[in-house]
């Protein structure tokens, strides 16, 4: 996975607010890919039927 000089140094700012230190440009590419490959692997879109489920102790 590559990310874009652009994309490395939007997630640096973002890791300096959130964290409050600076990281640099391997560290932040390593961060960024575990955070995509993360993502890729737990997001699913909702089946159609998983309002048809029934959840027990969550009301309506």
């Amino acid at each position: 996975m590559t990310l874009h000089k652009e994309q490395l140094e939007e997630f640096k700012r973002l890791y300096k607010i959130e964290y409050g230190e600076d990281i640099c440009d391997d560290m932040a590419r390593e961060l960024a890919t575990n955070l995509v490959l993360l993502f890729k692997e737990i997001y699913r879109p909702i089946p159609p039927d998983f309002e048809d489920l029934d959840t027990g102790s969550i009301e309506k």
